[in-house]
């Protein structure tokens, strides 16, 4: 009898969260970011990079800021780069179900539809981006006016002048 109660409500999660376990969702700037933890990946993740695995693009607060890094789920944690160091994140927030596209640009340019993933502490916008390196795509942060976008690499903060940043494929005006 116990087992067998019916509540309603309770049979299945609200339509606007991926799947059970997800609650916690935030939207910002058009895109829908899910709290996460300890590596764990919602189902309907954006992938953004490749490094030996498939990382997902992510970020986590950090000393007054909100900063764009990637989940690998074998390290159990959103990387995000401070102070031309690997920092490790296991409470981040995961990108879901967005639309979107990494698209080449140089010199901290932001086209039109790029996807705000952070801020900095003082206020100044954060973007998604993307350097590849060889069979290694990693996902980093760009700050428009430092011109260039920041991503971790063996363990080191780099800058790099030309790299991607992520768009959304909506309001994107070029065509793939």
């Amino acid at each position: 009898m116990y087992n067998s109660q019916h509540v309603e409500g309770f049979d299945k999660p609200p339509s606007q969260y991926p799947s059970y376990g997800y609650n916690d969702c935030y939207n910002w700037s058009g895109a829908r970011w899910v709290q996460a933890a300890e590596g764990v990946v919602p189902p309907d993740a954006v992938v953004g990079g490749y490094e030996g695995e498939p990382t997902y693009i992510g970020r986590a607060k950090h000393e007054k800021s909100i900063v764009p890094g990637r989940v690998i789920p074998s390290k159990k944690a959103c990387i995000i780069a401070h102070y031309r160091s690997e920092v490790a994140k296991h409470d981040y927030q995961v990108l879901c179900g967005f639309d979107g596209k990494f698209v080449h640009t140089t010199g901290g340019y932001c086209p039109v539809g790029s996807l705000q993933g952070g801020v900095t502490k003082s206020g100044k916008p954060m973007y998604i981006g993307l350097v590849r390196l060889g069979q290694l795509m990693v996902i980093g942060r760009i700050v428009p006016e430092d011109f260039c976008c920041y991503a971790m690499v063996d363990g080191f903060e780099k800058s790099f002048k030309e790299y991607d940043i992520y768009v959304s494929s909506a309001e994107y005006p070029y065509p793939s």
